[in-house]
């Protein structure tokens, strides 16, 4: 699972768009190959655990993995990607997910885009080990700058 935020300063009619099973081309006019997992998308109101499911697409059609077209006010939102099968267990994003995903993607490649078309600005959430990751390189850099000025 990734989780993404963005924000609106004004309404908006938002598209959140994934590639990956049956690729196609992204906002940005880049091919995504075909071959991927089968991306499910949840979009919710808020950030963090109390974040609020409003939303949420596994098959957006005939040449679409997931596709999700909603106005939506100003404010927060969080978009989870993840594989077909693992949908939201309650109206909280802390609520958490089935986990029901096909273990190694069903023989199928991770490959995978996301389009979050008509917002303000947008973010991946680090995931928890990328953040201890960064927190722990700061911390020795930290440590090595402080022992060159002991010398």
């Amino acid at each position: 699972m990734q989780l993404f935020t963005f924000s609106l300063a004004a309404d908006s009619n938002v598209t959140l768009r994934s590639f990956s099973y049956d690729g196609g081309v992204n906002a940005a006019g880049s091919l995504i190959g075909a071959g991927g997992f089968d991306p499910v998308i949840a979009l919710l109101a808020g950030t963090g655990n109390a974040a609020i499911l409003i939303g949420g697409d596994d098959d957006g059609g005939p040449g679409l993995d997931a596709l999700l077209l909603t106005p939506l006010l100003a404010g927060t939102y969080t978009v989870a990607l993840s594989q077909a099968a693992n949908f939201a267990n309650g109206p909280t994003l802390g609520d958490g997910f089935l986990g029901a995903g096909k273990p190694g993607f069903d023989g199928r490649s991770s490959a995978w885009a996301l389009d979050i078309v008509d917002v303000d600005s947008a973010a991946a959430i680090p995931e928890p080990t990328t953040f201890a990751l960064t927190l722990l390189g700061l911390v020795a850099v930290a440590g090595l700058g402080r022992s060159r000025l002991r010398s």
